[in-house]
């Protein structure tokens, strides 16, 4: 849940995983009239069972919902490739190709799928499928997600957005030490200013 217009907002879900979404909002709406509920994609997770050949078998693996979007492509299909995937599920190009590292390239005992190509980065000829070779001895699997580093630009950004929302934070804080303490010498004041964070 979150703000409109918020990350993934274009991904298309499976029949199923559409039917429960338009339950919870029809439900959302009744509780709460008056407001508007979004779903947060790239913060969902799930719980998918796989069936793997023997000798892995049945295994619950716990995956992103933009992972599991990927996993589900591959009930209908046993190769896909980049692009196809990024059209059957809507997600973006780079969240697609993240997505795919972590399904294929990841530490050995979370690839489910394997990869027909090469090099680290994933590129628009690579072919994915099933990794039938796939073995783990634990019968739940958490698949960790690859996160993107922050520029220094972004980081610059969102240093300045943090500043910016504690320059009302520390206005606020001298208004009440001024109105508690009436007169204070500037050392005194710097230090209610530090104790308030």
């Amino acid at each position: 849940m979150g703000r409109e217009g918020g990350e993934g907002a274009h991904t298309q879900l499976t029949q199923f995983g559409k039917q429960h979404k338009d339950k919870f909002e029809n439900y959302y709406k009744e509780k709460y009239q008056g407001r508007r509920i979004n779903f947060q994609h790239s913060l969902c997770n799930c719980t998918v069972t796989a069936n793997f050949p023997k000798p892995t078998g049945k295994k619950t693996l716990m995956v992103s919902e933009f992972q599991a979007l990927v996993l589900v492509c591959f009930n209908d299909c046993d190769e896909l490739g980049v692009l196809r995937i990024g059209e059957l599920t809507g997600i973006e190009d780079g969240e697609v190709r993240r997505v795919l590292q972590s399904l294929s390239m990841g530490k050995k005992e979370e690839r489910v799928l394997s990869r027909v190509g090469e090099g680290k980065e994933v590129l628009n000829c690579d072919v994915f499928s099933m990794n039938d070779k796939f073995t783990n001895q634990q019968s739940k699997i958490k698949i960790r997600s690859i996160h993107l580093k922050e520029t220094v630009e972004e980081n610059d950004r969102t240093h300045k957005v943090v500043l910016n929302e504690r320059k009302h934070q520390l206005d606020a804080i001298l208004v009440r030490c001024m109105k508690t303490r009436k007169t204070i010498t500037h050392q005194a004041l710097l230090g209610e200013w530090e104790g308030g964070f």
